[in-house]
Protein backbone atom coordinates (compact mmCIF):
# COMPACT_ATOMS: atom_id res chain seq x y z
CA UNK A 1 0.00 0.00 0.00
CA UNK A 2 2.89 2.36 0.74
CA UNK A 3 4.38 1.73 -2.72
CA UNK A 4 0.98 2.28 -4.32
CA UNK A 5 0.60 5.56 -2.45
CA UNK A 6 4.05 6.76 -3.52
CA UNK A 7 3.35 6.04 -7.19
CA UNK A 8 -0.13 7.59 -7.00
CA UNK A 9 1.38 10.77 -5.51
CA UNK A 10 4.15 10.91 -8.12
CA UNK A 11 1.76 10.31 -11.03
CA UNK A 12 -0.67 12.95 -9.74
CA UNK A 13 2.12 15.52 -9.42
CA UNK A 14 3.44 14.72 -12.92
CA UNK A 15 0.00 14.96 -14.55
CA UNK A 16 -0.76 18.24 -12.76
CA UNK A 17 2.67 19.65 -13.64
CA UNK A 18 2.18 18.89 -17.34
CA UNK A 19 -1.28 20.46 -17.24
CA UNK A 20 0.16 23.61 -15.66
CA UNK A 21 3.04 23.76 -18.12
CA UNK A 22 0.83 23.53 -21.22
CA UNK A 23 -2.22 25.31 -19.81
CA UNK A 24 -2.22 28.20 -22.28
CA UNK A 25 -1.61 26.11 -25.39
CA UNK A 26 -4.29 25.30 -28.02
CA UNK A 27 -5.08 21.83 -26.63
CA UNK A 28 -4.35 22.56 -22.96
CA UNK A 29 -8.02 22.13 -22.03
CA UNK A 30 -7.98 18.58 -23.43
CA UNK A 31 -5.06 17.32 -21.33
CA UNK A 32 -6.95 15.90 -18.33
CA UNK A 33 -9.64 14.41 -20.56
CA UNK A 34 -7.14 12.65 -22.79
CA UNK A 35 -4.71 11.34 -20.14
CA UNK A 36 -7.46 9.90 -17.95
CA UNK A 37 -9.18 8.35 -20.96
CA UNK A 38 -5.90 6.68 -21.91
CA UNK A 39 -5.26 5.41 -18.38
CA UNK A 40 -8.77 3.93 -18.18
CA UNK A 41 -8.33 2.37 -21.64
CA UNK A 42 -5.01 0.81 -20.61
CA UNK A 43 -6.53 -0.69 -17.47
CA UNK A 44 -9.44 -1.90 -19.57
CA UNK A 45 -7.10 -3.70 -21.97
CA UNK A 46 -5.49 -5.48 -19.02
CA UNK A 47 -8.87 -6.51 -17.59
CA UNK A 48 -10.07 -7.67 -21.01
CA UNK A 49 -7.12 -10.03 -21.51
CA UNK A 50 -7.20 -11.12 -17.88
CA UNK A 51 -10.84 -12.21 -17.78
CA UNK A 52 -12.07 -12.66 -21.36
CA UNK A 53 -8.86 -14.29 -22.60
CA UNK A 54 -7.80 -15.90 -19.30
CA UNK A 55 -4.57 -13.92 -18.89
CA UNK A 56 -3.73 -14.42 -22.56
CA UNK A 57 -2.51 -11.92 -25.10
CA UNK A 58 0.82 -10.20 -25.48
CA UNK A 59 0.24 -7.71 -22.67
CA UNK A 60 0.28 -10.35 -19.91
CA UNK A 61 2.97 -12.38 -21.66
CA UNK A 62 5.31 -9.38 -21.73
CA UNK A 63 4.52 -8.65 -18.10
CA UNK A 64 5.40 -12.20 -17.04
CA UNK A 65 8.59 -12.27 -19.11
CA UNK A 66 9.58 -8.86 -17.75
CA UNK A 67 9.00 -10.18 -14.25
CA UNK A 68 11.28 -13.17 -14.93
CA UNK A 69 14.00 -10.85 -16.19
CA UNK A 70 13.58 -8.45 -13.28
CA UNK A 71 14.08 -11.33 -10.81
CA UNK A 72 17.54 -11.91 -12.29
CA UNK A 73 18.82 -8.67 -10.75
CA UNK A 74 18.33 -10.06 -7.25
CA UNK A 75 20.36 -13.17 -8.09
CA UNK A 76 23.02 -11.69 -10.36
CA UNK A 77 23.07 -7.93 -11.04
CA UNK A 78 25.92 -8.47 -13.50
CA UNK A 79 23.93 -10.99 -15.57
CA UNK A 80 20.90 -8.66 -15.59
CA UNK A 81 23.07 -5.80 -16.86
CA UNK A 82 24.59 -8.02 -19.55
CA UNK A 83 21.17 -9.17 -20.75
CA UNK A 84 19.66 -5.68 -20.82
CA UNK A 85 22.68 -3.94 -22.37
CA UNK A 86 24.24 -6.64 -24.55
CA UNK A 87 21.54 -9.32 -25.10
CA UNK A 88 23.73 -11.88 -23.36
CA UNK A 89 22.05 -15.26 -23.65
CA UNK A 90 21.20 -17.21 -20.50
CA UNK A 91 19.46 -20.59 -20.73
CA UNK A 92 18.14 -20.16 -17.19
CA UNK A 93 15.92 -17.21 -18.14
CA UNK A 94 12.94 -18.02 -20.38
CA UNK A 95 12.85 -15.00 -22.69
CA UNK A 96 12.02 -14.58 -26.42
CA UNK A 97 15.68 -14.85 -27.40
CA UNK A 98 14.89 -15.55 -31.06
CA UNK A 99 12.59 -12.51 -31.38
CA UNK A 100 14.70 -9.31 -31.15
CA UNK A 101 11.70 -6.94 -31.17
CA UNK A 102 9.94 -8.79 -28.37
CA UNK A 103 13.19 -9.08 -26.40
CA UNK A 104 13.77 -5.32 -26.67
CA UNK A 105 10.29 -4.63 -25.29
CA UNK A 106 10.66 -7.20 -22.49
CA UNK A 107 13.93 -5.60 -21.39
CA UNK A 108 12.22 -2.23 -21.15
CA UNK A 109 9.24 -3.75 -19.33
CA UNK A 110 11.59 -5.34 -16.77
CA UNK A 111 12.69 -1.84 -15.69
CA UNK A 112 9.08 -1.02 -14.85
CA UNK A 113 8.73 -4.38 -13.11
CA UNK A 114 11.54 -3.26 -10.82
CA UNK A 115 10.12 0.25 -10.43
CA UNK A 116 6.62 -0.96 -9.48
CA UNK A 117 7.57 -4.21 -7.73
CA UNK A 118 5.80 -6.29 -10.41
CA UNK A 119 2.50 -4.38 -10.20
CA UNK A 120 0.89 -4.84 -13.63
CA UNK A 121 -1.68 -2.08 -13.12
CA UNK A 122 0.87 0.55 -12.18
CA UNK A 123 2.97 -0.46 -15.18
CA UNK A 124 -0.08 -0.08 -17.40
CA UNK A 125 -0.70 3.43 -16.05
CA UNK A 126 2.89 4.47 -16.74
CA UNK A 127 2.79 3.21 -20.32
CA UNK A 128 -0.59 4.88 -20.88
CA UNK A 129 0.67 8.16 -19.44
CA UNK A 130 3.80 8.28 -21.59
CA UNK A 131 1.81 7.39 -24.70
CA UNK A 132 -0.84 10.03 -23.87
CA UNK A 133 1.83 12.65 -23.26
CA UNK A 134 3.55 11.93 -26.59
CA UNK A 135 0.32 11.85 -28.62
CA UNK A 136 -1.11 14.97 -26.98
CA UNK A 137 2.22 16.84 -27.28
CA UNK A 138 2.36 15.94 -30.98
CA UNK A 139 -1.23 17.09 -31.53
CA UNK A 140 -0.70 20.26 -29.49
CA UNK A 141 2.37 21.30 -31.47
CA UNK A 142 0.46 20.55 -34.66
CA UNK A 143 -2.33 22.86 -33.48
CA UNK A 144 0.25 25.56 -32.68
CA UNK A 145 1.56 25.35 -36.24
CA UNK A 146 -1.92 25.08 -37.84
CA UNK A 147 -4.34 26.90 -35.49
CA UNK A 148 -7.21 26.83 -38.00
CA UNK A 149 -7.10 23.01 -37.93
CA UNK A 150 -7.58 22.73 -34.16
CA UNK A 151 -10.86 20.76 -34.18
CA UNK A 152 -9.67 18.56 -37.05
CA UNK A 153 -6.56 17.72 -34.99
CA UNK A 154 -8.66 16.96 -31.88
CA UNK A 155 -10.96 14.68 -33.89
CA UNK A 156 -8.03 12.91 -35.57
CA UNK A 157 -5.62 12.43 -32.65
CA UNK A 158 -7.66 12.57 -29.45
CA UNK A 159 -11.05 11.07 -30.30
CA UNK A 160 -10.66 7.85 -32.35
CA UNK A 161 -11.72 4.95 -30.07
CA UNK A 162 -9.43 2.27 -31.51
CA UNK A 163 -6.40 4.58 -31.35
CA UNK A 164 -7.10 5.49 -27.72
CA UNK A 165 -7.59 1.86 -26.66
CA UNK A 166 -4.82 0.07 -28.56
CA UNK A 167 -2.17 2.71 -27.86
CA UNK A 168 -2.75 2.39 -24.10
CA UNK A 169 -1.52 0.04 -21.42
CA UNK A 170 1.33 -2.46 -21.47
CA UNK A 171 1.54 -2.89 -25.25
CA UNK A 172 4.18 -2.37 -27.92
CA UNK A 173 1.86 0.05 -29.70
CA UNK A 174 1.92 2.32 -26.64
CA UNK A 175 5.69 2.51 -26.86
CA UNK A 176 5.56 2.95 -30.65
CA UNK A 177 3.29 5.98 -30.30
CA UNK A 178 5.56 7.36 -27.58
CA UNK A 179 8.45 7.34 -30.05
CA UNK A 180 6.35 8.63 -32.98
CA UNK A 181 4.65 11.31 -30.89
CA UNK A 182 7.79 12.86 -29.42
CA UNK A 183 9.67 12.64 -32.72
CA UNK A 184 6.79 14.33 -34.51
CA UNK A 185 6.35 16.96 -31.78
CA UNK A 186 9.99 18.03 -31.78
CA UNK A 187 10.01 18.10 -35.59
CA UNK A 188 7.06 20.50 -35.49
CA UNK A 189 8.73 22.58 -32.78
CA UNK A 190 11.82 22.88 -34.94
CA UNK A 191 9.65 23.86 -37.93
CA UNK A 192 8.13 26.67 -35.84
CA UNK A 193 11.56 27.80 -34.51
CA UNK A 194 10.83 26.66 -30.94
CA UNK A 195 13.55 24.03 -30.78
CA UNK A 196 17.12 23.83 -32.04
CA UNK A 197 18.60 21.35 -34.47
CA UNK A 198 20.64 19.58 -31.77
CA UNK A 199 17.55 18.76 -29.70
CA UNK A 200 15.76 17.50 -32.80
CA UNK A 201 18.77 15.41 -33.78
CA UNK A 202 18.98 13.79 -30.32
CA UNK A 203 15.23 13.04 -30.18
CA UNK A 204 15.26 11.73 -33.76
CA UNK A 205 18.19 9.45 -33.02
CA UNK A 206 16.56 7.90 -29.93
CA UNK A 207 13.10 7.58 -31.48
CA UNK A 208 14.29 6.21 -34.83
CA UNK A 209 16.41 3.60 -33.06
CA UNK A 210 13.49 2.64 -30.83
CA UNK A 211 11.15 2.26 -33.80
CA UNK A 212 13.72 0.29 -35.79
CA UNK A 213 14.19 -2.21 -32.97
CA UNK A 214 10.52 -2.30 -31.96
CA UNK A 215 8.95 -2.58 -35.44
CA UNK A 216 11.00 -1.46 -38.40
CA UNK A 217 7.94 -1.05 -40.68
CA UNK A 218 7.03 2.10 -38.76
CA UNK A 219 10.43 3.66 -39.32
CA UNK A 220 10.38 2.83 -43.05
CA UNK A 221 7.00 4.56 -43.31
CA UNK A 222 8.21 7.69 -41.51
CA UNK A 223 11.36 7.95 -43.63
CA UNK A 224 9.22 7.57 -46.75
CA UNK A 225 6.96 10.39 -45.50
CA UNK A 226 9.96 12.68 -44.86
CA UNK A 227 11.37 11.95 -48.30
CA UNK A 228 8.09 12.59 -50.13
CA UNK A 229 7.35 15.72 -48.10
CA UNK A 230 10.63 17.46 -48.78
CA UNK A 231 10.59 16.62 -52.47
CA UNK A 232 7.06 18.00 -52.81
CA UNK A 233 7.83 20.98 -50.57
CA UNK A 234 10.71 22.11 -52.73
CA UNK A 235 8.71 21.34 -55.84
CA UNK A 236 5.74 23.56 -54.92
CA UNK A 237 6.43 25.88 -57.83
CA UNK A 238 6.02 23.00 -60.23
CA UNK A 239 2.69 22.37 -61.90
CA UNK A 240 0.19 19.88 -60.53
CA UNK A 241 1.03 17.39 -63.27
CA UNK A 242 4.75 17.62 -62.47
CA UNK A 243 4.11 17.03 -58.77
CA UNK A 244 1.98 13.99 -59.50
CA UNK A 245 4.72 12.73 -61.81
CA UNK A 246 7.28 13.29 -59.03
CA UNK A 247 5.15 11.24 -56.66
CA UNK A 248 5.00 8.29 -59.04
CA UNK A 249 8.74 8.59 -59.65
CA UNK A 250 9.24 8.35 -55.89
CA UNK A 251 6.89 5.39 -55.75
CA UNK A 252 8.83 3.69 -58.53
CA UNK A 253 12.07 4.41 -56.69
CA UNK A 254 10.59 2.75 -53.61
CA UNK A 255 9.66 -0.35 -55.64
CA UNK A 256 13.20 -0.49 -57.04
CA UNK A 257 14.54 -0.16 -53.51
CA UNK A 258 12.30 -3.00 -52.37
CA UNK A 259 13.69 -5.25 -55.11
CA UNK A 260 17.25 -4.23 -54.21
CA UNK A 261 16.65 -4.94 -50.54
CA UNK A 262 15.03 -8.24 -51.51
CA UNK A 263 18.47 -9.48 -52.61
CA UNK A 264 20.66 -7.66 -50.08
CA UNK A 265 18.81 -7.75 -46.75
CA UNK A 266 16.28 -9.91 -44.97
CA UNK A 267 13.43 -7.50 -44.32
CA UNK A 268 11.24 -8.89 -47.11
CA UNK A 269 11.82 -12.31 -45.58
CA UNK A 270 10.87 -10.88 -42.19
CA UNK A 271 7.57 -9.50 -43.52
CA UNK A 272 6.64 -12.77 -45.24
CA UNK A 273 7.75 -14.82 -42.23
CA UNK A 274 5.55 -12.67 -39.99
CA UNK A 275 2.66 -13.17 -42.40
CA UNK A 276 3.01 -16.94 -42.45
CA UNK A 277 3.36 -17.21 -38.67
CA UNK A 278 0.34 -14.99 -38.09
CA UNK A 279 -1.73 -16.74 -40.76
CA UNK A 280 -1.04 -20.24 -39.46
CA UNK A 281 -2.23 -19.27 -35.97
CA UNK A 282 -5.41 -17.57 -37.25
CA UNK A 283 -8.80 -19.04 -38.00
CA UNK A 284 -9.68 -18.81 -41.72
CA UNK A 285 -12.49 -16.31 -41.10
CA UNK A 286 -10.26 -13.99 -39.02
CA UNK A 287 -7.46 -13.45 -41.54
CA UNK A 288 -6.88 -11.99 -45.00
CA UNK A 289 -6.87 -14.74 -47.61
CA UNK A 290 -4.17 -13.75 -50.07
CA UNK A 291 -3.85 -15.27 -53.51
CA UNK A 292 -1.03 -17.78 -53.57
CA UNK A 293 0.65 -16.81 -56.84
CA UNK A 294 3.90 -18.74 -56.66
CA UNK A 295 5.74 -21.23 -58.85
CA UNK A 296 7.13 -22.92 -55.76
CA UNK A 297 3.98 -24.72 -54.67
CA UNK A 298 3.82 -23.12 -51.18
CA UNK A 299 0.42 -22.81 -49.53
CA UNK A 300 1.65 -19.66 -47.74
CA UNK A 301 3.27 -16.54 -49.15
CA UNK A 302 6.85 -16.76 -50.34
CA UNK A 303 9.56 -14.03 -50.45
CA UNK A 304 9.75 -14.29 -54.24
CA UNK A 305 8.12 -11.22 -55.82
CA UNK A 306 5.72 -13.41 -57.82
CA UNK A 307 4.07 -14.35 -54.53
CA UNK A 308 3.63 -11.03 -52.70
CA UNK A 309 3.62 -8.41 -55.49
CA UNK A 310 0.23 -9.41 -57.02
CA UNK A 311 -1.28 -9.26 -53.52
CA UNK A 312 -0.41 -5.60 -52.92
CA UNK A 313 -3.84 -4.23 -54.05
CA UNK A 314 -5.64 -6.64 -51.69
CA UNK A 315 -3.19 -5.78 -48.91
CA UNK A 316 -3.78 -2.05 -49.44
CA UNK A 317 -7.57 -2.36 -49.31
CA UNK A 318 -7.46 -4.73 -46.34
CA UNK A 319 -4.98 -2.60 -44.44
CA UNK A 320 -7.15 0.48 -44.89
CA UNK A 321 -10.69 -0.83 -44.43
CA UNK A 322 -10.90 -4.37 -43.05
CA UNK A 323 -12.45 -6.05 -41.17
CA UNK A 324 -15.82 -4.99 -42.57
CA UNK A 325 -19.06 -5.66 -40.62
CA UNK A 326 -19.83 -8.94 -42.39
CA UNK A 327 -16.33 -10.19 -41.48
CA UNK A 328 -16.62 -9.32 -37.79
CA UNK A 329 -16.70 -12.15 -35.27
CA UNK A 330 -17.08 -10.92 -31.70
CA UNK A 331 -17.79 -7.57 -30.08
CA UNK A 332 -14.32 -6.07 -30.54
CA UNK A 333 -14.20 -6.99 -34.23
CA UNK A 334 -17.68 -5.53 -34.74
CA UNK A 335 -16.69 -2.23 -33.13
CA UNK A 336 -13.55 -2.10 -35.28
CA UNK A 337 -15.59 -2.85 -38.42
CA UNK A 338 -17.99 0.04 -37.66
CA UNK A 339 -15.02 2.38 -37.40
CA UNK A 340 -13.70 1.02 -40.69
CA UNK A 341 -17.11 1.55 -42.30
CA UNK A 342 -17.04 5.20 -41.28
CA UNK A 343 -13.56 5.53 -42.75
CA UNK A 344 -14.49 3.93 -46.07
CA UNK A 345 -17.64 6.08 -46.39
CA UNK A 346 -15.69 9.27 -45.76
CA UNK A 347 -12.92 8.11 -48.09
CA UNK A 348 -15.46 7.59 -50.90
CA UNK A 349 -16.80 11.11 -50.30
CA UNK A 350 -13.24 12.46 -50.31
CA UNK A 351 -12.41 10.70 -53.58
CA UNK A 352 -15.40 12.26 -55.37
CA UNK A 353 -15.44 15.75 -53.88
CA UNK A 354 -12.27 16.74 -52.01
CA UNK A 355 -9.27 14.81 -53.35
CA UNK A 356 -8.26 17.57 -55.77
CA UNK A 357 -7.42 19.89 -52.87
CA UNK A 358 -4.82 17.58 -51.32
CA UNK A 359 -2.43 17.96 -54.27
CA UNK A 360 -1.84 21.60 -53.33
CA UNK A 361 -0.64 20.75 -49.81
CA UNK A 362 2.62 18.77 -49.57
CA UNK A 363 2.03 17.88 -45.91
CA UNK A 364 -1.37 16.26 -46.41
CA UNK A 365 -0.24 14.57 -49.61
CA UNK A 366 2.84 13.13 -47.87
CA UNK A 367 0.78 11.97 -44.88
CA UNK A 368 -1.60 10.06 -47.12
CA UNK A 369 1.36 8.49 -48.96
CA UNK A 370 2.76 7.41 -45.57
CA UNK A 371 -0.59 5.89 -44.60
CA UNK A 372 -0.96 3.99 -47.88
CA UNK A 373 2.53 2.51 -47.57
CA UNK A 374 2.12 1.44 -43.95
CA UNK A 375 -1.38 0.07 -44.50
CA UNK A 376 -0.03 -2.16 -47.28
CA UNK A 377 3.08 -3.36 -45.45
CA UNK A 378 1.26 -4.05 -42.17
CA UNK A 379 -1.51 -5.98 -43.93
CA UNK A 380 1.09 -8.13 -45.67
CA UNK A 381 3.03 -8.71 -42.45
CA UNK A 382 0.00 -9.42 -40.27
CA UNK A 383 -3.08 -10.82 -42.05
CA UNK A 384 -4.92 -11.46 -38.75
CA UNK A 385 -7.72 -8.91 -38.36
CA UNK A 386 -7.20 -8.54 -34.61
CA UNK A 387 -3.51 -7.70 -35.00
CA UNK A 388 -4.24 -5.45 -37.96
CA UNK A 389 -6.67 -3.34 -35.91
CA UNK A 390 -3.93 -2.75 -33.33
CA UNK A 391 -1.14 -2.06 -35.80
CA UNK A 392 -3.08 0.42 -37.93
CA UNK A 393 -3.29 2.93 -35.07
CA UNK A 394 0.19 4.23 -36.00
CA UNK A 395 -1.18 5.71 -39.23
CA UNK A 396 -4.93 6.07 -38.62
CA UNK A 397 -4.85 9.51 -36.88
CA UNK A 398 -2.65 10.89 -39.65
CA UNK A 399 -4.96 9.47 -42.31
CA UNK A 400 -7.99 11.12 -40.71
CA UNK A 401 -6.09 14.39 -40.43
CA UNK A 402 -5.09 14.25 -44.09
CA UNK A 403 -8.66 13.52 -45.19
CA UNK A 404 -10.40 16.02 -42.90
CA UNK A 405 -7.96 18.90 -43.39
CA UNK A 406 -8.01 18.62 -47.18
CA UNK A 407 -11.81 18.28 -47.10
CA UNK A 408 -12.10 21.48 -45.05
CA UNK A 409 -11.07 23.42 -48.17
CA UNK A 410 -14.02 21.92 -50.02
CA UNK A 411 -16.48 22.80 -47.24
CA UNK A 412 -15.06 26.32 -46.97
CA UNK A 413 -15.56 26.92 -50.68
CA UNK A 414 -19.09 25.52 -50.51
CA UNK A 415 -19.96 27.82 -47.60
CA UNK A 416 -18.55 30.86 -49.44
CA UNK A 417 -20.59 30.00 -52.52
CA UNK A 418 -23.70 29.61 -50.34
CA UNK A 419 -23.17 33.04 -48.71
CA UNK A 420 -22.67 34.64 -52.10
Amino acid sequence: MILLGIHAFFLSILIAFLKKRYENTPLGSYWYYFVFLKIIAGLGVGLLYLHAYHRGGDTWLYYEQGSLLADVIYKSPLLYTQIVCFDTYSPDVMLPWEQPRALFFVKLVSLFNLLTQNNYWLMSIYFSLFSAWAMWYFANNWALLFPTHKMVIVASFLAIPSVIVWSSGLQKESLAWTFIGFWGAYSLRYASNKSNIYTLFGVSLVCSYGLWVLKFYYLIGILFFIFVFFVLLYGQKATLQIRILMFFVLLSALVVEVFWLRFHTGWIYAIIDNHNSSYHFSLPNTAIQYYKYTPYGFYALHPHYSSWLPNIPLALFSGLFRPLPYEAYGTLALLASLENTLLICYFVFWIFFAKKHVYHFPLQFSLLAYCLLLATVLALASPNYGSLVRYKIVWLPLAWYGLLSSSSIYFFKKSCKYRD
